[in-house]
């Protein structure tokens, strides 16, 4: 504990852990918004699942291109065009009426757009951090990293039975572009 606690009084560190935890948030929550709005507008859960799986194809193709990028063209430019464009693809497919077709698409473009954040994070990490505090500094990551599993579907879920599915998507668009910014700020 006292390795955590130090890591803590770190400048810089407790913000970027805080920023990227939120920014990361709504990776735990789309998946399932998805599945409950394109089931709710279509009746159809293999229409969700094609949707799902658009996006999802999207998020797998994306992770080592976008990580690549930011090589070439710079952590921030990346994840403020990815945050973006993640952030509109959500927005066309919440609020437009669109044949099964034009919802793969906004999936598959929400997907290719996912903010790399988590492998910008490990960049950023030995460079605020001495080499000593890198592995408890990972290994508080992976632990704080488990309450977007734990939290995020029981948000969108809530949110999505009491309030809708459109108002839990903006939520999460909201979450995306707010977190985004504040990694991307930090």
């Amino acid at each position: 504990m006292a390795a955590y606690r130090e890591l803590l009084r770190t400048p810089g560190v407790a913000r970027i852990i805080t920023a990227q935890l939120v920014a990361r948030f709504p990776n735990g929550m789309t998946s399932l918004a998805v599945l409950l709005h394109i089931e709710q507008i279509t009746g159809s859960y293999g229409a969700a699942g094609l949707v799902l799986a658009a996006t999802s194809i999207g998020q797998a193709v994306a992770g080592p291109v976008t990580s690549r990028w930011m090589g070439v063209w710079g952590m921030r430019r990346v994840l403020a065009l990815t945050t973006a464009v993640c952030a509109s693809a959500l927005l066309v497919l919440t609020l437009a009426p669109l044949p099964l077709v034009g919802y793969m698409a906004a999936g598959l473009v929400a997907g290719l757009s996912t903010p790399p954040v988590q492998s910008a994070v490990r960049t950023i990490y030995p460079k605020i951090v001495n080499s000593r505090q890198l592995t408890p500094l990972f290994s508080l990551d992976a632990s704080l990293q488990e309450i977007i599993w734990i939290l995020a579907p029981v948000l969108i879920t809530v949110v999505a039975t009491q309030a809708g599915t459109v108002p839990g998507l903006l939520l999460i668009v909201v979450i995306l572009v707010g977190g985004g910014a504040w990694f991307i700020l930090s």
